[in-house]
């Protein structure tokens, strides 16, 4: 999960299939103005070096969220598929599955 929903409003799917999902919503008045890009950079209080699945742009009054699994393989070697694309709590939430 990503948790949006402190800055923007109206977060909706936007599109999706099985290896990615784009989440749009309106950044609140107090964001509205904001101009960033970003990905992940820690992930459970550690370091994260791998390649970031997940990026959020604020743009033109709105936040777009990424999540693109192509290339992210699992245990064997296949690519990951998203399992659910939704929302809780008014955020953008996902889960993915692969291969044991």
């Amino acid at each position: 999960m990503i948790k949006l929903r402190d800055i923007a409003t109206n977060i909706s799917v936007s599109q999706s299939d099985r290896f990615s999902t784009t989440w749009v919503g309106t950044l609140k008045p107090e964001y509205r103005n904001c101009q960033a890009a970003g990905g992940m950079l820690r992930l459970d209080g550690e370091t994260y070096e791998g390649h970031s699945y997940i990026r959020v742009q604020l743009v033109n009054g709105q936040v777009k969220a990424v999540l693109d699994m192509t290339g992210l393989r699992d245990p064997n070697g296949f690519t990951t598929v998203i399992t659910f694309k939704g929302l809780r709590d008014g955020n953008p939430r996902w889960t993915w599955g692969g291969s044991d």
